[in-house]
């Protein structure tokens, strides 16, 4: 999973502040909506950025699908038939740790979108 120095960054200053204000709901109790306000604006954030991600990368595997092709053909490990006429089955597996890393992805997401979906029941107080 890949992420980007702007990501680590905010994604940093978000954890700090709300562990900041959720140590000082000692002092005032409206803190606690501070930092759960924060919390929720990192998991949106971070469920944007691995949606984005994976568009990205579904293009990336796209783009390059042709260039494997030629490298296979290069090394002698495929025929000039299966060069010309896109064989299904290498195709199927170089899209395998494509899907396999998506629906790792999906998984992560769905989690961390019920995490949310019930901070923000909590929050507004309906749950």
């Amino acid at each position: 999973m890949r992420i980007r120095l702007w990501e680590i960054i905010v994604f940093t200053i978000l954890i700090v502040c709300a562990i900041t204000f959720s140590l000082l709901q000692s002092v005032w109790s409206g803190f606690a909506y501070f930092s759960s306000s924060i919390f929720i604006i990192f998991m949106i954030l971070f469920i944007n950025n691995r949606i984005y991600y994976l568009k990205l990368l579904k293009k990336k595997y796209d783009d390059e699908l042709e260039t494997y092709f030629v490298e296979l053909y290069n090394n002698g490990l495929i025929t000039k038939e299966q060069f010309e006429n896109v064989d299904e089955r290498i195709v199927k597996g170089y899209y395998k740790d494509y899907r396999r890393y998506k629906n790792l992805t999906i998984l992560l997401i769905i989690g961390f979108s019920l995490i949310l979906v019930s901070i923000i029941l909590v929050v507004f107080g309906i749950w």
